[in-house]
């Protein structure tokens, strides 16, 4: 339910919002929710490191996340060499 009226919040907050500062602040969102994605796995390695058994870990959220990974790191290549990018 909090999830739910955060993104309600979100939405109004963007349609109504300039749209350099929507641009923004729509950027800091999608970038701190990448973080927590990409942490998430991270909190089960303390039981992977002391039991040594890597079956708590999550094989599609873990591959998943390199695979995003990638495509953010080829991305950003192909625009620091300023050439355009067609993945599909």
């Amino acid at each position: 339910m909090y999830a739910l009226g955060f993104i309600v919040f979100v939405v109004f907050y963007l349609a109504i919002a300039e749209k350099d500062t929507r641009a923004f602040h729509l950027g800091l969102f999608c970038a701190c929710a990448s973080m927590f994605m990409f942490g998430s796995p991270l909190t089960a390695l303390g039981d992977v490191i002391r039991t040594s058994d890597t079956g708590s870990l999550s094989f599609p959220l873990c591959f998943m996340n390199f695979v995003v990974s990638g495509m953010a790191c080829i991305k950003g290549e192909k625009q620091k060499q300023n050439t355009e990018l067609h993945i599909l």
